[in-house]
């Protein structure tokens, strides 16, 4: 066989080679890579790749965080002008540059620079051609080896240098510093504010002021007796209070008054229990703090907040049982920032807070210790008697201590990473304990006639077997 006879099929071997890869590989997005970083939140991301279709139609999708969905972000189409490759196969570009909207549903938090500062936002994209086809996506670092594929044409490259983590592309951007966008919750970074999406210089200038209380009962109410804490969602108040040995959680539509007995719901599952603490309610689900069960320490409980409200008693419980040695569970929180689960191991002299990761979904609730963060920058030492914790909206953690010395006790207001930040004075005495707090934004008319954002319950055990109760409310100015 002639040398000639030999390349003709080598060349003939090759090209049916690359005509396979073609049409296995027949789209990618070039930009933006995997692991690309921006300067700025506001930067407009510019995305680009190839077809091998002209004017073909491709859709840039953002994955929705909280449901994992891939939702619409914007359309390009392919040119009619073809860039012919190494093989001979004729490519089209499509592109166009968008600005990512800094949306939470789409964006985290992630830690920046200095390294426990949340200064960076992250979202996962995606491109998807007319024909459904998912294009594959290039790390940041991946010019190398596109450089050396190139010469053997565009389906070589996507073979040989698409990313591991494709068709996602995960891509970064700086926030929250001077001139820079906020951060997800209009945050900036200490010493500054917010202004016109952007961070400019100064404190933000939050104050707290106190509401009118309600509702106030003198042993009227069934829930007046000895209340633990009180969490609420778009849809009800969820209360947890305990009465004569029995644990119970009530709950009351949102825009009916609180000054009314409470459904004396007993979960079974968590009977076991003697003490059950401030709960939270995140994402339709409450969960509710347990201490002292004798062969199973402490724990949190999970229940639907729907099948709550509907199956009372019957509604279906997870729960999730804490690491040995934690010594207390009084109240648990969940931080629309981080995603993550909070409590403190202690109930006197409190120095830090758990963090938890954790996966509530069909496949059951799981927690998972990741730190212990201390709260740093205390005035007066370690908080006591904590009893209740909450979060707001972009990540201040509130912490409630009903100190001997009321001086001494309050709100505690905490930045994301555990640095105190002020006290909110709270009134209490004598025989007055801060049993839960809540964030809820009430302003809007949404539970007459409870206003402001942050909701503290107040016990006070009275003469003559007597409970006295105040639902206290405070408004954040920012």
């Amino acid at each position: 066989m002639s040398a000639r006879r030999v390349s003709g099929i080598a060349r003939g071997a090759r090209l049916a080679f690359v005509l396979a890869m073609v049409a296995l590989t027949s789209a990618c997005m070039s930009t933006p890579r995997n692991g690309q970083h921006y300067s700025d939140v506001r930067q407009d991301v510019f995305f680009s790749g190839r077809v091998i279709v002209a004017s073909q139609r491709v859709d840039v999708q953002l994955r929705n965080r909280q449901t994992g969905a891939w939702v619409p972000f914007r359309s390009f189409y392919a040119g009619t002008s073809a860039y012919v490759d190494a093989s001979g196969t004729p490519w089209y570009e499509w592109g166009g540059s968008a600005r990512i909207p800094t949306d939470y549903r789409y964006w985290e938090m992630t830690p920046g620079s200095p390294a426990d500062a949340f200064s960076h936002m992250r979202v996962n994209v995606r491109a998807v051609s007319a024909d459904g086809t998912v294009l594959d996506t290039f790390d940041v670092n991946a010019d190398g080896c596109v450089n050396s594929h190139l010469g053997e044409g565009i389906a070589s490259v996507i073979v040989n240098c698409r990313s591991s983590s494709t068709p996602v592309a995960s891509i970064t951007a700086s926030c929250g510093s001077l001139g820079t966008g906020c951060c997800l919750w209009n945050i900036c970074q200490p010493g500054m504010l917010c202004s016109a999406d952007q961070c400019v210089p100064g404190p933000a200038p939050v104050s707290y002021a106190a509401v009118e209380d309600y509702p106030f009962s003198e042993d009227e109410l069934n829930w007046s007796n000895h209340p633990q804490g009180a969490a609420a969602d778009s849809v009800a108040w969820y209360v947890v209070h305990s009465y004569r040995g029995s644990n119970f959680i009530g709950w009351s539509p949102l825009a009916t008054p609180l000054g009314h007995h409470l459904p004396e719901i007993r979960l079974p599952a968590i009977a076991g229990w003697d003490h059950h603490g401030d709960p939270d309610v995140y994402r339709g689900r409450v969960y509710i703090p347990l201490e002292n069960n004798p062969s199973r320490g402490h724990a949190i409980a999970s229940v639907d907040a729907a099948e709550l409200r509907t199956l009372g008693a019957g509604a279906p419980v997870r729960i999730q049982e804490l690491p040995a040695g934690t010594g207390h569970a009084a109240w648990v929180a969940i931080s629309p920032l981080t995603r993550r689960l909070y409590t403190a191991s202690e109930y006197d002299a409190v120095t830090h807070v758990d963090e938890y990761d954790f996966v509530d979904d069909a496949s059951g609730f799981r927690l998972t210790l990741r730190r212990r963060i201390p709260l740093a920058g205390l005035p007066y030492g370690a908080l006591q008697v904590v009893q209740g914790g909450a979060f707001g909206p972009e990540g201040t953690m509130y912490i409630v201590a009903s100190d001997s010395d009321e001086d001494h006790g309050g709100i505690y207001v905490f930045d994301p990473e555990g640095n105190y930040r002020r006290r909110i004075p709270v009134e209490y005495g004598t025989g007055e304990v801060l049993e839960g707090i809540a964030f809820a934004e009430m302003d809007g008319g949404q539970s007459p006639p409870i206003e402001g954002d942050l909701h503290v319950l107040m016990s006070q055990w009275a003469l003559a077997g007597t409970n006295w109760m105040y639902f206290k409310h405070f408004r954040a100015n920012y």
